[in-house]
C-alpha cells in the first residue's frame, strides 16, 4: 500500500508572540529619602509631552495603600509634583520604605523606592 501526500492551498497559521517593549518613562527623585523632622519633600520629575495624565500611587514595605497623586503634565519636556510624606488624610506616615507606582497615560509605569526617617 502508498500513500499518496495530500497537498492543498490552506496555509499554516503559526502563532509568533512579539515582544513589545513598554515605552520607557524619564523619572527622576530629587532625593531617594525624606527627613519628615525636617519637613522635606521628595520631588517626582516627569519628563513627557504635554497633556499627559500621571498617576502616583504610594504603598508602604507591607503594602498598605497611603496615597494617590494625580495631575496633567503642562508642557512639553519635564513636569514635576511633589510628594510631602503625608498619607491620604494629612498625617505624616511613618518611617520606612514606600513604594511610589507611577503610571503615564495607563501606557507606562515604573516603580520607585522612597525612605522615610525621623
Amino acid at each position: 500500500m502508498t500513500e499518496t501526500p495530500t497537498i492543498t492551498d490552506t496555509p499554516t497559521i503559526t502563532p509568533t508572540p512579539t515582544n513589545t517593549a513598554t515605552p520607557a518613562i524619564n523619572i527622576v527623585l530629587d532625593r531617594n529619602y525624606i527627613d519628615v523632622s525636617k519637613e522635606q519633600k521628595v520631588k517626582i520629575s516627569i519628563k513627557e509631552k504635554a497633556g499627559k495624565k500621571v498617576y502616583i500611587k504610594i504603598y508602604s514595605l507591607a503594602g498598605d495603600f497611603i496615597r494617590k497623586l494625580e495631575y496633567t503634565t503642562q508642557q512639553d519636556g519635564w513636569n514635576s509634583i511633589e510628594w510631602d510624606a503625608k498619607n491620604a488624610v494629612g498625617k505624616i506616615v511613618g518611617r520606612g520604605i514606600y513604594f511610589l507606582y507611577i503610571k503615564v497615560d495607563g501606557i507606562s509605569e515604573e516603580i520607585k523606592r522612597i525612605y522615610i526617617v525621623k
